[in-house]
């Protein structure tokens, strides 16, 4: 007999919304699935064991989402939850997934549920009462009458989308294709910069795993020195090139876009870093539950500074806004990870990278001066500011740039024998 998937929601926090059906299935159920890997930490499991205080003989399934913007880590995530699911299904057993409020709204769940779906075997729904009902219930108030719309943002996944949706209502399209425009760069700049974070996440998890904590402890100082030797020159680069970037990508009509893109390219630096207090050290460590407390908290401070800066500066002010807000989070998870004493932004060469960055602005600044197009512009004070840049961080003999470089060597001449 096959069994089936069932996804509960069990609603913004009070007991008592509970509905009779969520109380119901959970009853019946053979297993209890909970997005957290530990039912301590669950939140979701702490509503129901008030009113299903039975819960507690069920055989409890955690299931590890990552708190990733990384399309592959959230799939490899999803893979392996699915075959957990599919594995006891096929054993017919009734699987309950309990999910915070209702499990189509935002929910983790609708990515399993989807999987089983798609597989042929049965999954269904039971709504919750979502958090933004819930608010309006308790203050008394209607959230639209007649005509009037109702729109849900997401406040902790990006904060610039929250300024993007944000610059729509307060002005006007012309600002929004100015913000448009001003992120284009800083988010393709932001997958070169991560990149090491993603790929090393699935090492971390497993010296935690395993207890190899000095191992955890050397690759983080690494990955952190590899991101300051990124992410400062890139930030650096495209603040003084914003102009010829944005006019390069979008055109000469977008001028207005370049101060905007000036105020929010540092966010690579800080989003680099978060990426690694966050995703690389934070997750691996069962802290997710901070990660998500630190995006949001830059949501509400994204979304308070819009509301000021937006209506004066426009899309300037949706990026100053953005900027704060992931000074925030970083902030956040800073002081929650203070009681580890890793020293992962100790030794890290500081100095050098401000002498390096110094010295390719001023090899590159005169490119500006020749009056060329925007193409050969780039171009040439790329191959300035970083080929200095480069030499430089060589000369000061930087550990991890003289053994990046000996890696390319090594690959270089491999392929040259091959």
């Amino acid at each position: 007999m096959e069994g089936r998937l069932i996804g509960v929601g069990v609603g913004p926090g009070d007991p008592e919304l509970l509905t009779l059906a969520a109380v119901r299935a959970i009853r019946e159920s053979d297993c209890i699935l909970l997005p957290n890997e530990k039912k301590e930490e669950c939140y979701a499991y702490k509503i129901v064991r008030q009113v299903v205080p039975e819960i507690e003989e069920k055989e409890i399934c955690p299931m590890q989402f990552p708190m990733t913007k990384d399309a592959d880590v959230l799939r490899a995530a999803q893979d392996r939850c699915f075959a957990e699911v599919q594995a006891r299904m096929r054993q017919g057993k009734t699987l309950v997934f309990l999910t915070i409020g209702d499990p189509s709204v935002y929910s983790t769940y609708h990515y399993i549920h989807r999987r089983v779906l798609a597989a042929g075997m049965p999954a269904s729904m039971i709504s919750g009462v979502p958090s933004f009902c819930a608010v309006a219930a308790r203050l008394g108030i209607s959230l639209a009458d007649q005509g009037e719309e109702i729109h849900i943002i997401p406040g902790s996944y990006a904060v610039e989308d929250t300024a993007d949706v944000m610059l729509g209502f307060m002005k006007d399209k012309v600002e929004v294709g100015y913000y448009s425009a001003a992120v284009k760069i800083k988010s393709i700049m932001v997958s070169v910069v991560t990149s090491a974070s993603t790929v090393l996440l699935p090492r971390a998890s497993y010296y935690v795993d395993k207890g190899m904590m000095d191992e955890f402890s050397r690759i983080l100082k690494k990955t952190m020195r590899f991101i300051f030797l990124v992410a400062i020159p890139f930030s650096i680069y495209f603040m003084i090139y914003a102009k010829e970037g944005i006019f390069f990508l979008s055109g000469k009509a977008y001028a207005g876009a370049i101060i905007p893109m000036q105020i929010i390219m540092p966010t690579l630096t800080l989003i680099g870093i978060s990426n690694v207090t966050g995703i690389q050290m934070m997750v691996p460590l069962g802290r997710e539950k901070q990660v998500l407390y630190s995006e949001i908290a830059g949501a509400i401070v994204d979304l308070v500074l819009n509301t000021i800066f937006i209506p004066i500066y426009g899309a300037a002010g949706a990026a100053l806004g953005t900027l704060v807000a992931e000074a925030v989070v970083l902030g956040w998870q800073c002081v929650a990870i203070r009681d580890l004493k890793m020293g992962i932004f100790q030794k890290l060469p500081y100095g050098k990278i401000l002498i390096a960055v110094g010295l390719g602005s001023a090899a590159s600044f005169w490119v500006k001066l020749l009056g060329i197009s925007v193409f050969p512009t780039l171009v040439i004070s790329a191959v300035c500011f970083f080929g200095v840049y480069g030499i430089v961080m060589t000369v000061l003999k930087d550990s991890l740039v003289i053994e990046l470089e000996k890696q390319l060597i090594r690959k270089i001449k491999k392929n040259d024998c091959v």
